[in-house]
């Protein structure tokens, strides 16, 4: 009893609990524990005594509401906690807690971390009650601590139903705690604030919906959060003739923490799961149409670019942005190449007349030279030689060009 009234050593006691969990359910009011409502005085020379009930206001009227609003789910949801023991068909506002030994309890053959003690409040919005149950000091070999079987027990909670039930049948079923006006409902992603609204694009598990003060109901909006990347200093591109590829070069972003999407282990979001870590970014325009865009996570590459119109002035933007998001990106760096006259793979005949139909009908030059003197080959084609006397058999040359076919004789 002494431990339920603040005796003992105890910080907080039973009856400061219920009085500071009370104020939740008096609308932010204070109301100091009694034990006597009114006192009367025989002789009728003073007025009654009446205990205060009006109450000092601590918290908001909003704040007490959602404060209560997260004991009652703590109670009515399967969190796993042992104030299933306090669920009952009508509102219950429930807490727990606990507190152990450390390695204090060593010396008495306590376990490191036991708990030494377990409270609970339950409350409705009639009554409240505070539940502690533990051991004043350690004592060795008088097993002072709860093992999990004790924890098990649930003695506040088996208190506190008990006490409901009583209540219940004499001042009958409790009702739901009315919310007060100054609250609203908002979705948001999560973990960031000031609150942000979602936009399409963020996926239904970074999204919550829940109550806030009325006050605190002002979104941002979800584009805001995407930073412009920092400024490319330098970007190169050109063509490659001898392996057909355009390679570019991306001055290095430099923040190189910003390439890697940031770890999901502690956080709740983050912008990054969504837009992607910066990336190195082109694109590729002929004849004012966009041919090709590059998005690529280091700062060179060297690709083969598809649908490249030969002999043709090309312009080639490189810029930072984001892996998933086409929105925002840095400056941009643009340089110019002309791509080459387009060339066609030299096919491999034996009729020098092939040659001459091939060279017709891709704007090559057939020029026809002897070759080596072999009677059994006298006629076929001996080999293919472009203008520098190289063998282009199964190459490419630049249509109109010329090459030399030499006959065996």
């Amino acid at each position: 009893i002494s431990f339920a009234i603040g005796g003992g050593n105890m910080r907080v006691s039973a009856q400061e609990l219920a009085a500071a969990t009370g104020v939740l359910i008096n609308g932010g009011n204070y109301i100091k524990p009694h034990t006597i409502n009114t006192i009367f005085y025989r002789n009728g020379q003073k007025d009654p005594y009446v205990a205060p009930t009006t109450g000092t206001s601590v918290l908001s009227p909003q704040a007490a509401y959602l404060a209560s609003y997260l004991m009652r789910n703590a109670v009515d949801q399967d969190w796993g906690n042992y104030m299933y023991a306090i669920r009952k068909g009508y509102p219950v506002y429930g807490k727990t807690g606990t507190t152990d030994w450390g390695d204090a309890g060593l010396e008495y053959g306590i376990p490191v971390g036991a708990a030494k003690d377990e409270w609970m409040v339950g409350q409705t919005t009639k009554f409240t009650i505070a539940v502690w149950s533990g051991y004043e000091k350690a004592i060795a070999g008088a097993d002072t601590y709860f093992s999990r079987w004790k924890l098990n027990m649930n003695i506040p909670g088996a208190i506190i139903s008990t006490v409901l039930d009583t209540l219940e049948g004499v001042y009958g079923t409790p009702g739901e705690l009315a919310m007060p006006e100054g609250i609203s409902k908002i979705t948001h992603i999560k973990g960031l604030y000031p609150y942000v609204a979602p936009d399409d694009t963020i996926p239904s598990d970074y999204v919550s919906t829940g109550l806030v003060k009325t006050e605190y109901a002002k979104l941002g909006t979800y584009t805001n959060l995407i930073t412009t990347p920092q400024n490319l200093s330098s970007f190169t591109a050109s063509y490659d003739e001898n392996n057909d590829t355009v390679n570019f070069a991306w001055a290095p972003y430099p923040d190189a923490a910003k390439l890697v999407e940031e770890s999901h282990d502690d956080k709740t979001f983050d912008i990054s799961w969504i837009t992607g870590p910066i990336t190195y970014k082109a694109r590729i325009v002929q004849n004012s149409a966009v041919v090709a865009t590059i998005n690529y996570t280091a700062d060179q590459l060297s690709k083969v670019i598809d649908g490249l119109q030969p002999d043709t002035d090309t312009q080639v933007c490189g810029y930072y942005g984001y892996e998933k998001n086409d929105t925002v990106a840095s400056n941009e760096v643009c340089v110019t190449f002309r791509t080459p006259v387009a060339k066609v793979a030299v096919p491999s005949y034996s009729d020098p007349r092939q040659y001459v139909e091939w060279g017709n009908a891709n704007g090559i030059t057939i020029n026809r030279a002897v070759g080596d003197t072999i009677a059994s080959m006298s006629g076929r084609v001996q080999d293919v030689r472009d203008s520098n006397g190289n063998s282009v058999i199964g190459k490419k040359v630049k249509k109109g060009s010329t090459v030399t076919v030499y006959i065996y004789f």
